[in-house]
């Protein structure tokens, strides 16, 4: 799953330096570069969510068990 996640990025990457180099290649490469920035960004904010709700339920288990 994550390879694939990864291979989609990199041909998104690809074809984006492919319209720079084709068009405007300053603003299209900046425009791809906030782009990916924004994907990290969305990441680490999405970890501490996602971190919560694979945990919650051991969490539980073991209040309960306590």
């Amino acid at each position: 799953f994550f390879v694939a996640i990864g291979i989609f990025f990199a041909v998104k990457y690809l074809l984006y330096r492919l319209f720079g180099y084709l068009l405007n290649g300053h603003s299209t490469n900046e425009w791809a570069e906030r782009y990916f920035r924004l994907i990290e960004i969305m990441g680490v904010i999405v970890f501490i969510p996602a971190l919560v709700l694979v945990y919650l339920h051991e969490f539980n288990q073991l209040a309960l068990h306590s």
